[in-house]
Parts: C-alpha cells; sequence; structure tokens
C-alpha cells in the first residue's frame, strides 16, 4: 500500500545515514524494496520523495551502486520523475539522485 512504502522507505531513509548502515541495508535487500516502490508508486509524490531520499543515501556506498544499476535504477527514476515534471523539489532530488548515481559510475 503507498502508505506502507512511504513509512518504509522513510525509515530506510533515516537508518542509512553512515557507511556501515548504508550496506547493511543494501546487503539486506533495502536496495530492491526501494526501487520497487519508486515503481509501483511513481505518480505519489509524498512516496516517491521518500524513496528518492532513501535512494540518494543508499547510492552514496559503493556496495549498493552495483544493484542500483544492475535493477534499472536510473530508469524507474527517470520514469517516475516524468510524473512529476511540475514539482520542482522532486525534480531537484532526483537529479541529486541520479548526480550520485553518474558520479559513482564514472569514477569506477
Amino acid at each position: 500500500s503507498p502508505f506502507v512504502q512511504y513509512k518504509g522507505c522513510a525509515m530506510l531513509a533515516n537508518f542509512a545515514s553512515t557507511g556501515e548502515e548504508q550496506a547493511a541495508i543494501g546487503a539486506l535487500g533495502g536496495t530492491r524494496i526501494v526501487l520497487d516502490a519508486i515503481s509501483i508508486q511513481a505518480r505519489s509524490k509524498e512516496v516517491l520523495g521518500h524513496c528518492l531520499g532513501t535512494l540518494y543515501n543508499l547510492a552514496a556506498h559503493s556496495l549498493n551502486f552495483g544493484n542500483i544499476t544492475s535493477m534499472g535504477g536510473v530508469l524507474k527514476v527517470q520514469k517516475a520523475l516524468g510524473n512529476h515534471l511540475g514539482d520542482g523539489d522532486l525534480q531537484t532530488l532526483g537529479k541529486k539522485v541520479l548526480g550520485r548515481i553518474d558520479k559513482n559510475f564514472t569514477s569506477d
């Protein structure tokens, strides 16, 4: 449900604040959960905001980067953002997420 995904992504965003926590969340399937929520709730501005925040935190850790890219994270974020072209805050957050993913991709 949107409420569960909203709360879940919000909690994961709070937990994913250090490298150790980011790695643990990714290893336990958190990256997949967030990307699934982005796809399923792509039209929900509130859910998407928390999911993008979580993905931004997770993308900071190199162990999560491969999962994000192999699971189609970039395309999922781009598609979701396409539903909210008029929302400057979501667009800014989405660009930060994509920028972090691109930075990790180009630094390997």
